[in-house]
């Protein structure tokens, strides 16, 4: 059967090529949240929607986190990007990497390293 009343979490790293300002587009339906750098950018959980969000970025790897909510009826999600020396396009995974779990946890409770 269908999967309704459900909630989807990626999190991650995000490859910024050059220092500027990107703007970042997700279309869903239903509802979503995205930061990046521990900065809620979009927040519109439960609303089908379009939203853009800016932010002045360095280059190099910078946190990325979507949140994704599927409440009734079909669901989708997608995200575009746009910045210096480019035009809004999919935000493929060349651009993004995943963060081990256990750096994750390790990140989030420095003595769990020592035990």
């Amino acid at each position: 059967g269908r999967a309704d009343n459900l909630s989807i979490r990626w999190e991650g790293k995000i490859l910024i090529p050059s220092a500027g300002k990107y703007t970042f587009r997700i279309v869903s339906d239903d509802g979503q949240r995205r930061w990046v750098d521990d900065k809620k950018l979009i927040d519109a959980w439960g609303t089908p929607s379009t939203q853009m969000a800016a932010a002045d970025l360095d280059a190099g790897l910078h946190d990325i986190k979507i949140e994704y909510q599927q409440i009734s009826g079909s669901g989708s999600i997608r995200m575009t990007w746009s910045g210096p020396g480019f035009d809004d396009k999919p935000l493929k995974v060349d651009s993004l990497r995943v963060v081990p779990w256990q750096t994750r946890k390790a990140a989030a409770d420095p003595a769990a390293e020592k035990k």
